[in-house]
């Protein structure tokens, strides 16, 4: 089991919605990049709520892509952050209403509590082989996972059957953010090998969601067990002028340094009521 650190000053009772929020950038952090690349590496990242109405529970949905300016395969990336805008930080959850151990993720994600899952998602793998490249799919679960004292605990499995059979977990945790962001992943990234002397898996692009909708929790309720979708983390009600920012860092092993950067703006009526309101003040 591969783990990646991280370190949290944040207060305990935000701990639902701060892993929520940072379980998609464990799980990029979390990634394996072969050598052999030759050209510059990029990255884009992209992120929407859905649905996107301020003051209403929504759900979260991150795209990854990983690449080169030439198309070759980057070099092994060893390091990774990104940051979460400020405005995001404290909200209330009703997610990871239970905690999966490594111990028994490492034995199945069907053996973690249902009430651990956070989101589910998938990547494209690739292995460079011969000459060529081998693209194939995985599949990508995050759970709760135990926390480290006022730390913030997650757990990242993922899982592909061909054409190689492999499982792998990832263990993080997250910082208490400064300044105009809010809560600050950092990781240092392991490599994993596909057999000795082989080159390392890479994950070119990968989609996540915290999605209620999709989940399955269960409660007792008068003496029987109720599955029920559990509620997402609510919008605030105004929008902070410019958006919701994230911005990440992202370092290769060949000394690359890159930056990607998203913002989700405010809702066209939003900003249409604010001009408006701009107007009447003049």
């Amino acid at each position: 089991m591969a783990t990646c650190m991280f370190r949290s000053q944040s207060p305990r009772e935000h701990l639902r919605t701060r892993v929520a929020l940072a379980f998609v950038a464990v799980a990029l952090a979390c990634m394996h990049i072969p050598m052999g690349a030759y050209g510059s590496e990029t990255a884009k990242i992209k992120v929407a709520f859905m649905p996107y109405t301020l003051g209403r529970s929504t759900a979260i949905s991150s795209v990854v892509t990983i690449g080169t300016t030439d198309g070759s395969l980057p070099s092994p990336l060893v390091k990774f952050n990104i940051r979460f805008p400020s405005s995001l930080t404290g909200l209330i959850s009703n997610l990871g209403l239970a905690i999966c151990s490594p111990t028994l993720l490492e034995i199945g994600p069907e053996y973690c509590p249902t009430n651990s899952l956070l989101g589910t998602g998938y990547v494209h793998a690739g292995l460079f082989v011969a000459g060529q490249t081998i693209t194939e799919k995985a599949e990508v679960d995050v759970f709760m996972g135990p926390p480290r004292g006022e730390q913030i605990g997650v757990l990242v499995y993922t899982a592909t059957n061909s054409p190689l059979q492999s499982q792998t977990i990832f263990q993080g945790e997250l910082v208490s953010g400064t300044g105009d962001f809010g809560e600050l992943l950092e990781a240092k990234v392991p490599l994993v090998e596909t057999w000795p002397e082989g080159n390392d898996v890479v994950m070119t692009y990968m989609q996540l969601s915290i999605d209620p909708s999709t989940l399955r929790y269960h409660r007792h309720f008068r003496g029987t067990v109720v599955s029920y979708h559990p509620r997402g983390f609510e919008l605030p009600q105004v929008c902070p002028a410019g958006g919701f920012p994230f911005n990440a860092s992202l370092v290769f092993s060949d000394g690359t340094q890159i930056s990607a950067a998203d913002v989700i703006p405010c809702p066209k009526s939003y900003r249409r009521r604010r001009k408006n309101m701009t107007a009447d003040m003049r």
